[in-house]
Formats: structure tokens, C-alpha cells, sequence
């Protein structure tokens, strides 16, 4: 009996901070809108009504506040569909994990038109799982893959299916920047990061 109180309690308590983050996460996206929208029409504006006073490196400056504020604004909003999106129970259906790759990558080519990159993508990787969660893993490395990928060298990025212990293991593997040996323990804590930018 005590056992089971113990495991009531800890539950009760694991969904009280669930649904305080969830609030978190509503609040925090939706209160930084109206200031970032601020921001995004001064700059338009004076991008508009004084350009032509603006130097060249001027011109550029409001450029990267709007390039970042629009960053931001798309930050807000994966926020916002993450919480929604781990407040619901999971749905898992069999699919083609494969499938879910080129469009990830078409969303990047657009944000980094310069970068060469080759794919590696094995045909078949069949998988029971919530593919709606799926999508925003592979997003985020699929993102995090281009945004540290060495411009020299190009990106390589290879998704394929590799036997760990007798079992079948996924695996998406590019030839980035990576995570320096030293952080390895806590590469999977939450917000967790290695680099600057």
C-alpha cells in the first residue's frame, strides 16, 4: 500500500509540473509575440522610410534583426506546437520513417541555399511509432545537421538502420561540427547547448 501511494503521489506530482510547463509554454509563446511583431514593423518601417539615408552595412544590420526576429517568431511557434503536441497521447501507427526525411531537408535547403549537401537514405525503414513526434525529432536534427554543418566540407547526412545488441537501431548521421567529447553526458539534458550560435 505504501508502494502504491508512493507511485500515486510521484504521478500526481509528474502531472502537476506537466501542466505547469504546457502553461509555460503557452504563456512565454504567445506574451513574446506582440514584441517581436513590434520589433519586425520598426525595422520595416525604417528600412522603408529612411533606406535611402542608410549605408550599405546599415541596410544589412536591419536585415539580420529582420532574418532573426523571423527566426524568433518561428521558434515561438515550434514552442507552442511542441506543448500541445506532448500534451497529447501518443498515436502510433506503422510507416516508412524514410519518408519523413525529404521534406525536412527541402525546408532547410530553402534557410541554407548555399550549402552542398548529399543524402544517404536507406528505401525501407519501417518503424511503429507517433509520426507526428517523429517529425519533430528527425526536424530538430535535421536542423541542428544544417546549422552546424562545416560550409568547406558540405553536409553529409545519412539516415539508415544499423543491428546494436540483436536489435534493429535507426540512425541519422551527419558529418557536422558534433558535440565535443567532454559534453557527451549531458548532451541529452533538456535545452541543453555546445556551441554559440
Amino acid at each position: 500500500q505504501q508502494l502504491e501511494q508512493k507511485v500515486e503521489e510521484r504521478t500526481a506530482q509528474l502531472t502537476q509540473i506537466n501542466t505547469e510547463l504546457e502553461a509555460f509554454c503557452y504563456s512565454i509563446s504567445h506574451d513574446l509575440r506582440a514584441p517581436l511583431r513590434a520589433i519586425r514593423g520598426f525595422t520595416e518601417a525604417l528600412a522603408e522610410d529612411y533606406g535611402a539615408q542608410l549605408d550599405e552595412a546599415a541596410l544589412r544590420y536591419l536585415g539580420r534583426i529582420r532574418t532573426n526576429a523571423q527566426t524568433m517568431g518561428q521558434l515561438l511557434t515550434d514552442l507552442l506546437s511542441l506543448s500541445q503536441l506532448t500534451s497529447q497521447p501518443l498515436q502510433p501507427v506503422r510507416f516508412n520513417l524514410a519518408d519523413l526525411l525529404p521534406p525536412l531537408i527541402d525546408e532547410q535547403r530553402v534557410r541554407y541555399p548555399q550549402l552542398v549537401v548529399n543524402t544517404h537514405v536507406a528505401r525501407q525503414l519501417m518503424v511503429e511509432a507517433d509520426r507526428g513526434m517523429m517529425r519533430v525529432l528527425l526536424g530538430n536534427l535535421v536542423s541542428n545537421a544544417f546549422k552546424y554543418a562545416r560550409h568547406d566540407a558540405g553536409l553529409e547526412l545519412e539516415l539508415g538502420q544499423i543491428e546494436q545488441r540483436g536489435e534493429p537501431t535507426i540512425f541519422l548521421r551527419d558529418n557536422g561540427t558534433g558535440i565535443p567529447a567532454t559534453k557527451i553526458p549531458t548532451a541529452f539534458n533538456p535545452f541543453a547547448r555546445f556551441h554559440n550560435n
